[in-house]
């Protein structure tokens, strides 16, 4: 019989001319390319193989049948394919007849040889990349910076694990925040402790933060508490936030799941100015420098403004607004879906206190629609603490 090339049979590359296969039809015998037999793999019905002739039987859809040998014991013998199933007697589902790679970081090229991806690519090539390569891509149009500045300028919002880890903490502590985005999180103890800022409080302070470290925000409210007792059966605001029971006692069940989920010894202590005063008015009219870990936050650090603190008259008294905390958290920067907390299960939308006096009822809060209010201080709302880890 004849041997000729099938030159008719469909083909989906640009292939070569090197010749792999002899396929006999049981008239003629075909050499045929690689590539012109993956062509015909939709046609396959069923096939298969005679590991010591190294012959694969394949019958076609039309129920002809076809004998293929390898052409060349150099390019592939019958020890050098693997054999992939997946096609039913229907013709659902693939398979194909793929080599044995001659290591395990290479992949068939078009010519039908065995190649290596590109670490260092270059123009106009059609290799493959490396993972090192795709980088060495990108730092060509974004030179990733390890600074609190420029991984307080991306959102990325992947899972960092299930518990700080020691890599994670030199990265911390030696202010490169290496692999940790704005959005990312830790998931521990079915709560998503989410990254909202990174060193927000260095530099400041009356006593300096020198301590490099990242400002993190839970998903959901830790639990549910009041901001003050009703006083002869009203609400009140007496003495801001230092003087209320939320500060004296309420945040303390808050403060223990954070530091049982990251650790006491983990979590940054820095200085923080809070009201502490307030007039006849309800108007924070004092303040003074307190050690803070794990506290409230402002309006400012969730919307980048004042809404309703110190909102009576429109004016603020001397100490009023006085504050560290004048930046918006780069998570609620960009991305507001995140200011929207969720219940202590995770299921629901909840409200959340915020630390702002508002008048001499009123304390401020985020409500569960997502808009800013404020909410009597005898009133039960969730607990969202911001702390930092170092």
């Amino acid at each position: 019989m004849a041997i000729k090339t099938i030159s008719e049979l469909p083909e989906k590359l640009n292939l070569s001319n090197s010749d792999l296969f002899v396929v006999d039809d049981g008239d003629n015998n075909y050499r045929i390319t690689f590539q012109q037999l993956i062509a015909l793999l939709p046609c396959v019905k069923e096939f298969s193989t005679n590991n010591n002739t190294g012959t694969i039987s394949i019958k076609l859809t039309n129920n002809q049948t076809l004998s293929i040998v390898p052409h060349d014991p150099d390019k592939l013998n019958a020890s050098a394919y693997v054999v992939f199933t997946g096609a039913t007697a229907q013709g659902e589902g693939a398979a194909g007849i793929v080599p044995k790679p001659t290591a395990l970081n290479k992949y068939l090229g078009s010519g039908g040889a065995w190649e290596t991806p590109d670490t260092t690519p270059t123009e106009n090539s059609n290799k493959l990349l490396t993972s090192g390569g795709m980088y060495n891509v990108l730092k060509g149009y974004v030179d990733i910076q390890n600074n609190a500045g420029f991984h307080n300028s991306i959102f990325r919002g992947k899972n960092l694990g299930s518990s700080l880890t020691t890599a994670q903490k030199n990265a911390i502590a030696a202010g490169t925040f290496d692999d940790m985005f704005i959005g990312d999180y830790w998931e521990i103890n079915g709560i998503k402790w989410r990254i909202a800022h990174f060193d927000y409080w260095y530099r400041s302070g009356d006593t300096q933060c020198t301590t490099h470290h990242v400002v993190v925000v839970p998903d959901n409210v830790l639990n549910y508490k009041i901001m003050n007792d009703k006083v002869d059966n009203k609400d009140v605001t007496t003495g801001a936030y230092i003087n209320s029971k939320m500060y004296q006692s309420q945040i303390a069940d808050a403060r223990n799941i954070v530091k049982t989920a990251f650790g006491e010894n983990n979590i940054l202590t820095h200085r923080e100015w809070f009201a502490d005063a307030t007039n006849v008015g309800g108007w924070e009219t004092g303040g003074a420098w307190y050690d803070s870990q794990i506290d409230l936050m402002n309006e400012i650090m969730v919307y980048g403004s004042n809404i309703f603190h110190n909102c009576v008259n429109g004016t603020s008294w001397p100490g009023g607004n006085y504050t560290i905390d004048k930046v918006q958290l780069a998570l609620f920067r960009l991305d507001q879906s995140y200011t929207i907390a969720l219940n202590p299960a995770g299921t629901d939308r909840t409200n959340w206190w915020l630390r702002d006096v508002c008048n001499t009822a009123y304390f401020a809060y985020v409500t569960s629609s997502g808009y800013a209010s404020n909410h009597g201080a005898s009133g039960s709302s969730g607990v969202r603490p911001a702390f930092a880890i170092k």
